[in-house]
């Protein structure tokens, strides 16, 4: 009896320590004021196989992309001005000027002359390059090998109605264009009518220019430093100053071609 009954209270002395020690590991595992070092120890020397919800990893927060800003100038970390997009802008104003260009003719005849052109073809405004090759046969004269009979008189009126002052014929299955040479007052003209687009392109920069000015004052006013907005706005003028020259040396070429012969 003795026997059993030391083994009886070992059994429940047993039990009491297990339920005590369980008991005393609970509130560090729910505590939310105190960390678990047991469990952060376990994270750093592996990924374990426990049960528990891991450790959250620091790299879990959401990461923010923003755009970029004018040297680095921001505010609230969203940038001053938006330089990606204003120079954008004015890399269209550019190649719209260029469009215009490639309208007006030199003193050389070029395929590259018709790229402006669109057709009235299949309801709708479409390219002369998409449905038609422009060859220069000789210096008086451009082929154009319509793909598709239906349109050579669409493809005719085009070339009528722009502005290389040009009279096509329609010749079979072709569109022929006698390309007189222009004289010299022709040519003063195109280099005139180049010079107003090219005007025009640089009063287009300057809007431009004056809206990313405009938004700097707005953020002037919602308290961001003086020498952010000034550095800013010597960045904005500095990129305007480079695409108004890009436009000035895109008109000197193009005047250029106009008057060699």
């Amino acid at each position: 009896m003795k026997a059993s009954l030391r083994v009886e209270v070992f059994t429940v002395y047993l039990f009491v320590r297990a339920r005590l020690f369980h008991l005393s590991v609970v509130p560090i595992s729910i505590n939310p004021t105190q960390p678990d070092r047991r469990k952060g120890s376990a994270n750093a020397g592996g990924s374990g196989s426990g049960s528990g919800t891991a450790a959250p990893s620091r790299h879990t927060a959401p990461h923010h992309h923003h755009a970029p800003s004018i040297g680095g100038v921001t505010h609230n970390e969203q940038p001053l001005v938006d330089l990606d997009k204003l120079q954008s802008k004015m890399e269209r104003v550019l190649r719209g000027l260029e469009k215009e260009f490639s309208g007006v003719r030199g003193g050389r005849p070029d395929a590259g002359m018709f790229d402006h052109l669109y057709v009235q073809a299949y309801g709708k405004a479409t390219p002369l390059s998409d449905v038609a090759q422009v060859t220069i046969k000789s210096p008086t004269l451009a082929v154009i090998h319509v793909y598709d009979p239906d349109i050579l008189h669409p493809v005719h009126e085009a070339v009528q109605a722009s502005k290389l002052e040009l009279n096509p014929r329609v010749d079979g299955n072709v569109v022929n264009v006698p390309l007189p040479k222009p004289s010299a007052e022709m040519r003063q003209g195109y280099v005139k009518l180049v010079s107003q687009c090219t005007e025009t392109a640089r009063q287009n920069l300057r809007k431009i220019r004056r809206e990313g000015m405009d938004r700097l004052k707005g953020e002037g006013k919602e308290g961001v430093g003086e020498d952010d907005v000034r550095r800013s706005s010597k960045l904005i003028e500095s990129m305007t100053e480079e695409w108004v020259k890009r436009v000035g040396e895109a008109l000197e070429k193009k005047k250029k071609e106009i008057m060699t012969v």
